[in-house]
């Protein structure tokens, strides 16, 4: 089995798809990066924002970040998202369906969309980080690190979720939030890949599901209210609480839940 999700990861990687994706992101990630460096350049430590707000997800970067929200709904499909559609309509599932079986199929294709998914949004994120890190110094005026236990922006914090990651650790708080970022991106891709098991006509339908859900969540305000689903997508700015944080896992964990009956139902078919 690992075998054949390490060939499926391959076989992904090499798609067309994927690198636009990459590239993509890696645009948005050094455009940010510079334009940082224009807007804050010749400023002194104290009037400088914590390297964490200027990251292009970080809603202190807010208008940079709303214009990726914008686009993270389509772009996370992009990579591997239409995988399983393409080899339904090309007829390859029926060759390795003879092959290795249906669920051995599915498990593999399954792990290899989340797989590639997840690394082409974390890769870039990554870089981001480091350059940061490397940039900008961790002691700017920004950073939590300056504000004392008796101050009042300190009480509110504590109540933030990973508060003391964030406040103590601010780099790694980075790469744990870019990691939770591209696995909801991954669970992006895992809904478009249920869906389309049933519905793979036509690549422009995949875009609706996740689209479709967000909208449908943030005007019902599922979340709460005035609370988006792009609040618990950007980071260095946590102002969710960890009851927010619950509501955002139950209503994401019962849509991963139905996908995976989705993909039951399809590998459990005795027909090709």
């Amino acid at each position: 089995m690992v075998v054949l999700i390490i060939n499926q990861i391959k076989s992904m990687i090499k798609r067309k798809e994927v690198f636009i994706t990459l590239i993509i992101m890696f645009i948005a990630v050094i455009y940010n990066y510079f334009v940082n460096i224009r807007k804050y350049f010749g400023y002194e430590i104290a009037d400088l924002p914590s390297y964490l707000e200027m990251c292009v997800m970080s809603d202190g970067n807010l208008d940079t970040m709303l214009d990726m929200v914008s686009i993270i709904p389509f772009l996370s499909i992009i990579p591997a998202g239409f995988s399983i559609a393409k080899d339904i309509r090309l007829g390859r599932d029926r060759y390795w369906i003879y092959r290795i079986g249906r669920k051995k199929f599915y498990i593999s294709k399954i792990a290899a969309i989340c797989s590639v998914t997840f690394l082409c949004f974390f890769v870039p994120l990554f870089f981001e980080a480091l350059l940061n890190v490397i940039t900008f110094p961790k002691d700017a005026h920004g950073n939590l690190q300056c504000v004392t236990m008796y101050d009042d922006s300190f009480r509110m914090i504590r109540r933030y979720y990973m508060f003391k990651l964030y406040f103590y650790h601010p780099f790694i708080y980075e790469i744990v939030v870019s990691m939770f970022f591209s696995a909801m991106m991954s669970v992006f891709a895992f809904i478009t890949g249920a869906v389309s098991c049933y519905i793979n006509k036509y690549t422009a339908f995949l875009f609706l599901p996740c689209y479709l859900l967000i909208n449908i969540f943030d005007t019902l305000r599922i979340y709460g209210k005035e609370k988006a689903t792009y609040v618990f997508l950007a980071w260095s700015h946590p102002y969710v609480h960890m009851h927010d944080f619950i509501i955002f896992a139950r209503i994401w964990g019962t849509c991963i839940i139905l996908s995976a009956l989705l993909y039951l139902l399809a590998a459990r078919k005795d027909t090709l």
